[in-house]
């Protein structure tokens, strides 16, 4: 499909900024600096990691109240995270948080372990992981995960509850001027990669075949102004 299902949009929309109430930081939200990692944490609602700030983002751009301290929403968490994914096994989900080598593992924002690595739950994870994505296994009852180390994106699926490394694939080579990708999340099997301040939609294939998306509107586009809803001479 060329367009969008009725019930997804790319926070706030993808043609003009909505009237948005925004925290009372606006000059700190639109600054233009990059995020750390984001996650689709429920159906209508996105979870951007910046620094030690984590912001909540639905349909009509970022919810009033935000952003808020990161240990404020998840208890224990580290200051900073590198890559953040949720993803469900058995229609169960489960958020990693991911700095460094250790992982903090929640459900709902309650903290279910802190003690593990990545490389205790995925085997053969990367050292460094730069971001992290989840999307439907069609025909299974878990997601597939993807873990991004720079452009190398190693995926991942689930078999008795139990993480296999399947595939490496190499994303870069769809993304002009990309050398490494600062965030992912996929909403819906459309993919969003973040460089910087700006974003790439990428069309999922099948679980290893991504493509550019190919209609308009021409990508990359910026961050401000799509997903948090900033007034363009607020973007800096």
């Amino acid at each position: 499909s060329t367009t969008e299902p009725p019930d997804f949009t790319e926070p706030p929309n993808t043609s003009e900024p909505p009237t948005t109430i925004f925290p009372s930081n606006t000059t700190e939200l639109c600054n233009g600096e990059p995020f750390d990692a984001f996650t689709q944490t429920s159906k209508y609602l996105t979870t951007a990691f910046r620094g030690n700030q984590v912001y909540e983002i639905g349909t009509d751009g970022v919810k009033e109240g935000f952003p808020k301290n990161i240990g404020k929403l998840w208890r224990e968490a580290p200051t900073s995270i590198d890559a953040a994914v949720t993803i469900s096994i058995k229609h169960k989900k489960t958020t990693y948080l991911i700095k460094g080598e250790r992982v903090w593992r929640y459900g709902h924002y309650r903290l279910l372990a802190d003690n593990e690595t990545t490389r205790d739950i995925w085997p053969e994870a990367p050292l460094q992981i730069s971001a992290a994505f989840a999307l439907p296994d069609r025909g299974g009852e878990s997601d597939l995960l993807y873990l991004l180390e720079d452009c190398r994106c190693h995926v991942y699926t689930v078999r008795g509850g139990v993480f296999i490394k399947i595939d490496v694939v190499y994303i870069c080579d769809l993304l002009p001027r990309v050398d490494a990708i600062d965030a992912a999340v996929a909403i819906h099997r459309r993919l969003f990669i973040f460089h910087h301040n700006v974003y790439y939609r990428v069309r999922v294939r099948n679980r290893s075949n991504f493509s550019l998306y190919p209609v308009p509107p021409v990508y990359p586009r910026p961050i401000s102004l799509y997903w948090l809803g900033c007034p363009p001479q607020e973007l800096f």
